[in-house]
């Protein structure tokens, strides 16, 4: 990795163009669960729709990366904005289920591309003294697209209806074609030796990577966390009867929550133990899940939100730092691909296997299938274990 002093103006563009994305993701992704809440659907058909936004990244997240690694940044992020401008256009167009389903798939696949794209740039860009400081600040930025968006899409949506929605929500995949133009820097550029050149370039050297594979266990626990909140909350929240402004402001809640945590990561002093400090997190998180079925009114759910956005808004940040730090030189794109594959894989099964449990024994009870599967998972990475790079 290079040994240039950060550049910070270039890392807040790189944050800028992930910003844009994110903001347009997570509006579709909120209006496409209310849209499908309000033609009837079960909570399975629901979960059915939303895992075809993760199908095509789960497939293709390594090759994002090593694509990144070979030809740098721009080009995977030129298309991935193209994608998401498309994929909330077609969602406009609908409200046909088959062009939802397209429309789902060009969206999740384009911001995906994005944020490997994207993360990788950061690195490149950060140096080694600033990675945890560029990485910290991409936190910021999901989490400020986080809070927008859904926010922006529940008011929209009451006001407006789901389709104008669609499109408010697809202008900002513009905007960020036209940052990019703006966003150039020798420091960009991918390294004369390609990642498939260094020695023992397949994937699967990486899986057998210690701290890698330690690092995406604990990445798959985050995402699984996650995902339970951002796919269920709404699904539960509409059964129990709230306002899609109200389910929207329950999403931006828990995302000023991450916002609030992450202004700090980048304070973190020297030596604190990360591993102990994202276990602590998931626990806390299993103490939550179990409280949410067990409560049903606005202010109540809304406080929730908020603590679990505190809680799990540092896990991603420092997954991802985890893994950088981890990568063999050149491979970083790849590494960063690797988790994305685990994230989408997450997206892409569990919100069916969250539909299917939910039509079976109600919203509330799945919160606790999940708490007690976090809880078994950290049975075996335990801190000492991760901090090692064991497994």
């Amino acid at each position: 990795m290079s040994s240039h002093v950060l550049d910070k103006p270039l890392v807040l563009r790189l944050i800028g163009l992930m910003f844009l994305a994110h903001l347009a993701f997570g509006g579709i992704r909120l209006t496409l669960t209310l849209w499908a809440v309000a033609q009837g659907m079960s909570t399975l058909g629901v979960g059915l729709l939303l895992s075809l936004l993760t199908v095509m990244p789960m497939l293709t997240a390594v090759a994002m990366g090593r694509w990144s690694d070979r030809a740098g940044f721009r080009a995977p992020v030129r298309l991935g904005m193209v994608m998401l401008l498309a994929g909330g256009l077609l969602a406009a167009w609908g409200p046909n289920l088959g062009v939802m389903g397209l429309g789902c798939v060009l969206v999740g696949w384009g911001v995906t591309m994005v944020q490997v794209a994207v993360t990788q740039a950061i690195g490149l860009a950060a140096g080694p003294a600033g990675v945890t400081w560029g990485f910290a600040g991409l936190s910021v930025g999901f989490s400020l697209s986080g809070f927008a968006g859904p926010l922006a899409a529940g008011v929209l949506i009451d006001v407006a209806g789901h389709a104008l929605t669609f499109w408010v929500m697809s202008v900002t995949p513009l905007l960020g074609l036209l940052l990019l133009r703006l966003t150039q820097s020798p420091l960009l550029q991918p390294p004369a030796r390609l990642a498939e050149d260094a020695p023992g370039a397949q994937t699967g050297s990486l899986l057998v990577h210690g701290p890698i594979r330690a690092a995406l266990i604990t990445a798959a626990l985050v995402a699984l966390s996650w995902d339970l909140f951002n796919f269920f909350m709404p699904v539960h929240a509409a059964q129990l009867g709230l306002s899609a402004t109200a389910i929207g402001s329950l999403v931006a809640a828990y995302s000023a929550g991450s916002l609030a945590v992450r202004l700090l990561l980048g304070r973190l002093p020297a030596g604190t133990d990360e591993a102990r400090l994202l276990t602590g997190a998931l626990l806390l998180t299993v103490l939550v899940f179990a409280v949410v079925p067990l409560v049903s009114g606005y202010l109540t759910l809304l406080v929730l939100a908020l603590i679990i956005g505190l809680i799990l808004g540092i896990g991603q940040p420092l997954a991802v730092s985890l893994l950088h730090h981890s990568a063999p030189a050149g491979r970083a794109g790849e590494a960063i691909g690797m988790r994305s594959v685990i994230v989408s894989a997450s997206q892409t099964f569990l919100p069916a296997i969250f539909g299917a449990l939910g039509s079976a024994m109600g919203t509330g009870p799945v919160f606790w299938v999940v708490a007690v599967t976090i809880l078994l998972a950290l049975a075996v990475v335990r801190p000492t274990r991760l901090k090692s790079g064991q497994t």
